[in-house]
């Protein structure tokens, strides 16, 4: 067995690119597969005349080309590459393509034929971080990942290809602070784990194979539009996931649309309450829908973009957010009944209820807590507001039995605190 892996040469004023660095540290043989390293030029058009040239002459297996993601945490191996250069920088050569098909008789996206998700698996148990991507940008990996799948389509049915990304090194974020680094070796070593996984999970299919290639060039542009729209709106970046989830949802919400099926969301009612920054991103969704593709979906799939939205920014899984919506309504019936009040839902108050909810609720799904910091103060606070610790009190019962999970006295203060003074403004 032959495996090609090519890594590019610095690009974007560094003087160095891990990626290339990283491919040349890989061993000659892995899992008895011969590995071939290769060097190609960052830039458009070129590195595919490379890539073909290697291919030609060594007729690989396997063909996995590595690049660098600045900022990223972990060695990300890409699961879609999309049809299309829309380059936010020159290229090697001065080339910047903008909005333009890399192929003409290709698909609008390909996914990639390697076990991905148990190179994953491999490359953690070797004790490195790593996960899965859904964008593999617009640039030249971009490219090189399309072309390499161009060809799994169009010419070399049996061959295996993909794309893997890779942190910046330490000597590359000293002038960048905060930025994520990851040591040459250890990427290294990541790869060749990754590489492993590939060779020896030869039956591993990806089970979204087609997923891209069945849904229409609109819907995918106009999903971007949309997160295009979020990031914006929302000040903030959101899990790649979203790229494939929301396009796929979209185009399923379309289908329905065409069949006269109008399904309605159970939580409608809680995301316009709760996530009412989400719903709102979601009825722009709907007029950029109208406008691009001339369907007007309803306010129901307005809150289903909403909940995909929240998956992005959480970066957790869909049943976490309906969990988590459902566990706000659970805590505010709580203090309904033990007060027996009505909220003032447009009181100051109110929002800072909610919104202390949202972040509780995070938190509990994640595992992640307030630690107890100051026990005098809980005890302070539990004697000012008796009432609404006992409140507390019930809302810990019900979290204990249903999560297993026992409230830090933090959490707790902090709860007593929102829920008096929420209290204190409808009473």
């Amino acid at each position: 067995m032959k495996v090609v892996i090519t890594g590019f040469d610095p690009f974007g004023g560094e003087n160095i690119n891990p990626a290339l660095e990283a491919v040349k540290l890989l061993p000659d043989n892995i899992s008895d597969a011969e590995v071939i390293k290769i060097e190609i030029p960052t830039v458009f058009r070129k590195s595919l005349e490379k890539i073909n040239e290697e291919i030609e002459k060594y007729n690989p297996d396997i063909v996995i080309s590595i690049g660098q993601a600045g900022g990223r945490f972990d060695i990300t191996p890409e699961r879609v590459a999309i049809n299309l250069d829309d380059a936010r920088i020159a290229d090697n050569e001065g080339k910047q393509p903008i909005d333009i098909s890399i192929y003409e008789d290709g698909e609008p996206a390909y996914f990639s034929n390697l076990p991905i998700k148990a190179m994953v698996n491999e490359i953690k148990e070797g004790g490195l971080p790593a996960s899965v991507s859904n964008t593999a940008g617009t640039f030249v990996c971009n490219h090189v990942m399309y072309h390499l799948l161009y060809l799994v389509d169009k010419k070399y049915p049996n061959m295996k290809a993909g794309f893997i990304h890779v942190p910046y090194i330490p000597a590359q974020v000293i002038d960048k602070p905060g930025k994520p680094s990851m040591s040459i070796a250890d990427i290294s070593k990541g790869l060749e784990l990754a590489i492993k996984a590939a060779i020896e999970n030869k039956n591993d299919s990806n089970k979204l194979m087609n997923l891209l290639s069945e849904i229409p060039l609109e819907y995918i542009q106009v999903s971007n539009e949309i997160i295009s729209y979020a990031k914006y709106s929302l000040g903030k970046r959101l899990n790649d996931n979203i790229y494939i989830s929301l396009t796929d949802h979209i185009s399923f919400a379309i289908e329905r649309y065409k069949q006269g099926l109008n399904f309605k969301n159970a939580l409608l009612w809680e995301i316009k309450r709760f996530y009412n920054h989400e719903f709102l991103i979601g009825k722009e969704a709907l007029t950029i829908i109208k406008k691009r593709l001339d369907i007007m979906l309803s306010e129901d799939e307005a809150a289903s973009i909403a909940m995909h939205i929240l998956n992005g920014e959480l970066d957790q899984e869909m049943p976490e957010i309906v969990d988590m919506i459902k566990l706000i309504e659970e805590i505010l019936k709580v203090v309904k009944y033990h007060f027996n009040i009505e909220f003032d839902e447009e009181s100051i108050n109110y929002y800072r209820f909610i919104t202390h909810l949202k972040f509780f609720t995070q938190r509990l799904s994640s595992g992640r807590y307030y630690e107890d910091n100051d026990n005098d103060l809980f005890d302070m606070i539990k004697l000012k507001y008796p009432n609404s610790y006992e409140c507390v009190k019930r809302i810990e019962g019900f979290i204990k039995q249903k999560y297993c999970t026992q409230l830090t006295k933090e959490e707790m203060l902090y709860l007593i605190i929102h829920t008096a003074r929420v209290v204190y403004e409808n009473c």
